[in-house]
């Protein structure tokens, strides 16, 4: 996954110094926020996720937003579901 500047930012402050209450973490070169794998805000696996994701069984904004939010986070995730949608 390329990081972004913002992303690439966070990842080194990760790796410097960072507070214990930080809700960033890297493990084997992956940003993940409190828990859930970070993506760049302009990555083209958003699009693509959202599209698998609300056809699905469970589709719509609820159903879309809690099984994306469970593992992913990005910049604007909210509004980006809310808008393909």
């Amino acid at each position: 996954v390329l990081h972004d500047e913002q992303t690439q930012v966070i990842m080194n402050d990760c790796q410097n110094a960072q507070p214990l209450n930080y809700p960033y973490n890297v493990k084997d070169g992956l940003l993940y926020w409190k828990g859930r794998f970070v993506l760049p805000s302009k990555s083209p696996l958003i699009q693509n996720m959202l599209s698998k994701l609300h056809s699905s069984r469970i589709g719509g904004f609820a159903g879309t937003m809690a099984r994306i939010s469970a593992q992913f986070y990005w910049p604007k995730l909210k509004q980006d579901v809310k808008e393909f949608i």
